[in-house]
């Protein structure tokens, strides 16, 4: 057994012990929309102590786009800290059962979590994952399954290190935009269409904190990202110009049907990218494009003149390109 201890505190970099079952649950997710495609996302996610136990948590959670699962599980509250520098940055803001809000810095520790026992499918995946990472002979690997199998068949204990915050019951934990990275998704090619399309967080879906009620970790949220192709009548902005009723910005490559017109950009080998209409093309060399932009040759964005193509005006701007049919 003393092998195993070993060994399980190699395979999970196995203080303080929490001796209650934690009960975290995701409670909101709040997302501004529509969102711009590309552009950084306005993002808030609450997660609440709903044991009645306090609870000392990483807050592992592994958050993605869709079906997209292919994100890796991470620590929420390492976003707070400066890893370089081995020093909490900034503070998580916490507010309690009462409305009263304070904030709370990370602090480095080792937190021993009580693990239920494990059995049918759960256990068998759990020793095909220890399977994979012990570099034994086949006569040890099979005595250490055995003392896996025995171990977590019980009742057993999981240290982990790294960086916690404590929640009282019924205490949320916001995390915003200024550490959740985020952008809002955008389509590959230019559409007048709006996406929708989900954010999704799950709470430790590896169980590291042994929680007995797992239903209440995920959280989805539905949310719409505007067009790529915008048309007017708009106002202008710093993303796009003014356009007119009949006029289109364009900010992505591929094509689209504007008023019954086929309009397609590319970009080619040899730093060119070619916008076309109707079949009708012009090309543009995209370093000579970006010395416009950084002289300011043209007014208002623009980084070449009004160029006929196929019975509509193409206007190149630094962001995208106004098409007026």
């Amino acid at each position: 057994m003393k092998r195993l201890s070993l060994l399980v505190l190699m395979l999970f970099g196995l203080s303080y012990f929490v001796l209650a079952a934690p009960d975290l649950a995701v409670q909101e997710i709040n997302i501004a929309e529509p969102g711009e495609p590309g552009a950084a996302m306005d993002l808030d996610i609450f997660i609440q102590n709903i044991g009645e136990e306090a609870v000392k948590t990483r807050l592992p959670a592994q958050i993605y786009f869709d079906n997209d699962q292919s994100a890796g599980v991470y620590p929420l509250v390492s976003l707070y800290v400066d890893t370089r520098a081995d020093k909490a940055v900034r503070p998580v803001k916490i507010t309690s059962a009462d409305g009263s809000k304070t904030e709370q810095y990370p602090v480095k520790d080792k937190v021993t979590y009580l693990q239920p026992a494990l059995s049918g499918e759960a256990l068998d995946k759990k020793l095909q994952e220890m399977e994979t990472r012990l570099e034994l002979s086949s006569e040890d690997k099979v005595k250490a399954l055995a003392e896996a199998k025995e171990f977590y068949s019980k009742e057993h204990k999981l240290e982990v290190e790294g960086w916690f915050i404590n929640l009282q019951p019924e205490e949320t934990a916001k995390l915003d935009s200024k550490v959740l990275s985020y952008n809002y998704p955008f389509e590959e090619v230019s559409s007048l269409e709006s996406k929708s399309h989900h954010l999704n967080i799950m709470l430790d879906p590896a169980g590291e904190m042994g929680e007995e009620k797992t239903f209440n970790n995920f959280e989805g949220k539905l949310f719409v990202v505007s067009p790529t192709i915008l048309s007017g009548p708009l106002s202008v902005t710093k993303k796009h110009p003014a356009l007119e009723e009949g006029e289109y910005f364009v900010t992505r490559l591929g094509c689209a049907e504007l008023k019954g017109k086929k309009v397609c950009s590319e970009m080619n080998d040899g730093g060119t990218w070619t916008v076309s209409v109707e079949g009708e093309e012009q090309t543009y060399d995209l370093y000579g494009l970006l010395m416009k932009w950084l002289n300011g040759l043209f007014g208002d964005s623009k980084l070449a003149s009004v160029q006929e193509l196929g019975e509509a005006e193409i206007t190149v701007y630094a962001n995208g390109y106004k098409v007026k049919i």
